[in-house]
């Protein structure tokens, strides 16, 4: 019997990668499945505070509700700092 496969669970994986192994390590990847919950950060590189200045921010509230409604992830909390942010939906 064939060994099941996070696909046959309903699991979509996405990766950057296309070789399983990248520099003798398993390679990075994104599991993905329907109705869960999902917690995502992002921090800016070497904490810089890109998100101070208020036209930045609009930037980021634009792409972000720009990319929820475009993959149908539904925010129930949201926080933006100046150089990070959460939402769990």
């Amino acid at each position: 019997m064939p060994r099941p496969t996070p696909e046959s669970h309903g699991v979509r994986r996405s990766s950057r990668a296309r070789e399983r192994i990248v520099n003798d390590q398993h390679r990075f990847e994104h599991w993905y499945r329907s109705n869960q919950v999902y917690f995502i950060t992002g921090r800016c590189v070497e904490g810089y505070p890109a998100f101070d200045a208020e036209d930045a921010k609009g930037v980021f509230w634009d792409r972000f509700e720009h990319y929820t409604r475009e993959w149908q992830f539904t925010p129930w909390a949201t926080s933006l700092l100046s150089n990070h942010y959460h939402t769990i939906g």
